[in-house]
């Protein structure tokens, strides 16, 4: 295999792990509240997992908009570290 295919393995591998740890996660805060609650805890931590993934992309779009563009787009003399 390719040091690439293997990458990719891995990241599938660390994917589902911490699919395994919402579930995880689920089953604590399930044990932790009373019977007539535990479908409230399971439906906000699947909302929490659904949503990271939106939050995280948009934190990082900002991230390379207003930060990345706007630091690659100065002149040369005035940015704080070289590029290489």
């Amino acid at each position: 295999m390719q040091l690439q295919h293997i990458d990719n393995l891995w990241m599938l591998v660390c994917t589902a792990l911490v699919m395994l740890i919402q579930i995880g996660f689920i089953c604590l805060e399930d044990s932790q509240v009373r019977r007539k609650n535990s479908v409230n805890v399971a439906i906000k931590n699947m909302i929490d997992f659904a949503w990271l993934p939106v939050s995280f992309g948009c934190l990082v779009v900002w991230f390379w908009v207003y930060v990345c563009w706007r630091f690659f787009a100065m002149e040369p003399s005035h940015r704080l570290l070289p590029v290489f």
